[in-house]
Parts: C-alpha cells; structure tokens; sequence
C-alpha cells in the first residue's frame, strides 16, 4: 500500500513542481515588461498645455517698426501682454482674433494656438479708419468695421507637434 500511496504522489508532485515553475516564470517575464508598460502609460497620458507669456510694444509710429517673431508650439496657451501708444485694433486675420486696445492700455490678451503655420499680428489704429454717414466704420470694401490692412507688426510662428 504504500508503494501505491509514492506513485499516486508522484505525478502530483511533478505537476505541483511544474506549475510552481511556470508561475515563477511568468512572474518574472512580468517584472521584465514592467518598465516596458510604464513607459507606454507615459506616452499615452495627456501632458497640460504649455503656457507662454510673451510682450508685445506698439509704439505711436508704427512706420519702419521691425516686425517681431513670436516662435511657440501647436496647442499652446499664448498670455500675449500688449501695450500701446495708440488706440486701434490688434488682429490675428488667420485665427480671427482681434482685441480692441486704448491709448496706455496694457492688455494681457489669452488664446490657444491651435493652427500650425506662420501668422501675421497686424495693427489698425483708429486714425486709418472712416466713418460712413450712420457713424459706422467702413472697411475697403464700403461695409462692416475698419478693415485696412497694416504692415504686419508681429508675426506668430506655431511650429506643430
């Protein structure tokens, strides 16, 4: 009876053995690809929007002023602080964006770059504008508001991800 008793054990101690290695194993094998799978959870968690803060002067005589480049990235939150010697209009045509600026204003103007590309910041003082009979300002065209374009004054260049 007990020889019986060994050789039922056996094979149950051959599986047991065997099964503790695989499991040891894959064990193993998982803390091998565990830097593997952090890795790629980084990849693929969103990062916050970048933030730049950038300055921009318009001075009384915007004749012969060097435009100035702004360089940030897609998706960007741009905080573009603006001031003035003037009152006009600062545009961004391309994101159709434009801010209404008093003579000594200091505006903190805020948007997301969404567009990828070169874009011109143009600036419109009220002095190049013309009222029609209603009072109303008149672009080029003889309707809607002041709309003569300036030489570009900055240029916001959004380099894609």
């Amino acid at each position: 009876m007990s020889r019986q008793f060994s050789m039922t054990c056996q094979p149950l101690w051959h599986l047991t053995t065997a099964l503790s290695l695989v499991f040891d194993f894959l064990v193993i094998l998982g803390f091998a690809f565990l830097p593997l799978r952090i890795s790629f959870a980084a990849q693929d968690a969103p990062s916050p929007p970048q933030v730049v803060q950038l300055k921009l002067s318009i001075p009384r005589d915007t004749q012969g002023v060097k435009t100035t480049l702004f360089k940030v990235t897609q998706n960007t939150q741009v905080n573009l602080e603006v001031t003035s010697e003037l009152s006009g209009e600062l545009h961004l045509h391309a994101y159709r964006l434009s801010w209404p600026l008093q003579a000594s204003d200091r505006k903190t103007l805020t948007f997301q770059a969404k567009a990828s590309g070169k874009f011109n910041l143009e600036w419109h003082p009220n002095a190049l504008s013309s009222e029609n009979s209603t009072g109303a300002l008149k672009n080029e065209h003889g309707h809607g508001h002041a709309h003569v374009h300036a030489p570009a004054i900055a240029s916001l260049e959004v380099q894609p991800l």
